[in-house]
């Protein structure tokens, strides 16, 4: 059977599919959060990074590339020596025209030792091994501190 539109008509599985959707939908409308939610926004003027990996490294870079200061944090001293290094490559890689000098990026750049370090950030960015128990450990650990 078609529709008016000359399309077939959904079957059985599809229109369920549809009206779990539109459930779906209703449902998150009607919390807040999600559709509807307003809040103010606030300018960002520091950036804390947990976990000076590639994404680490790629975050702080992107900020500091706009003239965000960036703190980086790593449990690893020899990971958290190198985020300079690091990052200078990745803005390198940039048109020079539209890269920032060294002199400018690297004054906004600060790296901690301790996770302290973000806590004073507007915004704290972790980026650290994709696992549940060492996330979960990680923002038991950051979350007194924000």
């Amino acid at each position: 059977m078609c529709t008016d539109h000359g399309k077939p008509e959904p079957t059985a599985a599809q229109q369920r599919a549809l009206r779990n959707v539109r459930q779906l939908l209703e449902r998150n409308q009607g919390q807040s959060g999600v559709i509807g939610f307003e809040a103010e926004t606030a300018a960002i003027a520091s950036v804390g990074i947990v976990g000076a990996g590639l994404m680490g490294v790629s975050i702080a870079a992107a900020h500091l590339r706009h003239a965000v200061p960036a703190v980086v944090y790593d449990v690893e001293p020899p990971v958290l020596a190198s985020v300079s290094q690091r990052i200078a490559e990745q803005l390198s890689a940039y048109d020079p025209r539209q890269s920032p000098v060294p002199e400018r990026w690297q004054s906004q750049l600060t790296t901690g030792d301790s996770l302290q370090a973000v806590a004073a950030c507007d915004l704290v960015v972790e980026s650290i091994i994709e696992s549940f128990p060492a996330k979960s450990a990680l923002l038991v650990q950051l979350e007194p501190l924000l």
